[in-house]
């Protein structure tokens, strides 16, 4: 997360203060104030804090020295600061953004996480500021290692904001260094890469470090699926998946397997001959043993098919069909990675958790499923 980030701006300016003296501290206040424009941090903190001394309900005053203080590493002046600022208006969304941003610095973790929650369920809040609320919601889960509760996090702040980059920045950490899901984390990195600005302090880094490493990562993955010096033959292999496919049309399931391996033998990395083999796999499937082979052949093409949700959820029905529940919530984990809203995929993930044991994981998707509908 980045040092600070007021999505409000000078629009807190407007948090009331009254009931001070003749000297009521706004000279200094201004001085303050126009300090914070010019992101003069050590002046508007001065200044700020002669504003707080002559008028301690000057709400807005605490909140800037504040926000002055996190600027200066001022951990400590921070929080004296924005607690005076709670308590003079406990509701303001600008403050419990700002109270969430210095109790993360201070690691009050649960202090942090109460104040963004309460901002990003505010319907009355602008939706780029409750999806910012979520982003640092997810990013905190991350620091916390609860992986589900920050995709769901940050799943939300998607819904209220496609363009925060944060929320992209995020959500492809999460894939990358938790669920290890590469091709996931490419396209979120991609999408940050579009959207931040060029004065984002971690843009150049993605561009330059980041996602040539997870492209390498994936070229390695197909490399390995295609086995050592493989030369695939596209044209040998589109012969024989037509030739699966008139089998099909036939009703003669065993013939037709044979050919889709014949084609999947003369390109390794055909993603309909993968697909049409897995299918025709489950279709023949009547025992464990060739279920299993169905749930192999599935997997097979789920790999080989990088955007293919179908694969993903084919290979979970059939996990969820033996009996291997963490198998098939992995699946379906990695189904809801290519949308995030498919109701379908999140039913079935849902279950597959509850197979688990998981039951406050599964909990917690299907409250994030209901949401959908509002």
């Amino acid at each position: 997360m980045a040092k600070a980030c007021f999505i409000f701006g000078a629009a807190a300016a407007a948090l009331a203060f009254a009931g001070c003296g003749h000297d009521d501290g706004s000279a200094d206040f201004e001085v303050g104030h126009a300090a914070i424009e010019a992101k003069d941090w050590a002046a508007a903190s001065t200044a700020l804090e002669k504003a707080t001394k002559a008028c301690p309900t000057n709400t807005a005053a605490w909140f800037y020295l504040a926000v002055a203080d996190i600027e200066l590493g001022n951990a400590s002046g921070a929080d004296e600061a924005i607690k005076a600022a709670m308590g003079l208006d406990g509701t303001s969304p600008e403050i419990l953004v700002c109270d969430a941003r210095v109790a993360f610095l201070l690691k009050d973790y649960e202090r942090a996480s109460s104040s963004w929650t309460l901002v990003a369920a505010d319907s009355s809040v602008p939706a780029e500021v409750r999806a910012q609320a979520c982003s640092d919601l997810g990013a905190l889960a991350i620091v916390q290692d609860r992986r589900e509760d920050a995709r769901l996090h940050l799943f939300r702040g998607l819904r209220l904001d496609m363009k925060n980059p944060q929320i992209w920045y995020h959500l492809g950490k999460l894939y990358r260094d938790s669920f290890r899901y590469d091709r996931e984390a490419l396209e979120c990195y991609e999408f940050f890469t579009r959207l931040a600005p060029d004065t984002d302090e971690y843009k150049q880094r993605v561009k330059d470090r980041v996602i040539p490493e997870l492209k390498a990562s994936i070229a390695n993955e197909l490399a390995e699926l295609a086995g050592p010096g493989a030369k695939p033959d596209a044209g040998k292999a589109a012969t024989a998946i037509v030739e699966g496919n008139k089998l099909v049309q036939q009703k003669k399931l065993s013939a037709a397997i044979k050919k889709y391996e014949e084609a999947l033998k003369a390109d390794p990395l055909s993603g309909p001959a993968a697909v049409a083999l897995a299918q025709t796999l489950e279709r023949y499937a009547t025992t464990p043993q060739t279920n299993l082979k169905a749930l192999a052949a599935w997997k097979t093409a789920a790999n080989i098919s990088p955007n293919s949700k179908s694969a993903l959820v084919g290979a979970a029905r059939v996990a969820l069909k033996v009996g291997h529940w963490s198998e098939a919530a992995a699946l379906l984990s990695r189904a809801l990675a290519k949308d995030p809203t498919d109701v379908a995929t999140l039913d079935l993930l849902e279950t597959a958790y509850r197979k688990c044991g998981h039951g406050k994981i599964a909990d917690a998707y299907k409250a994030y499923r209901r949401s959908l509908a509002k």
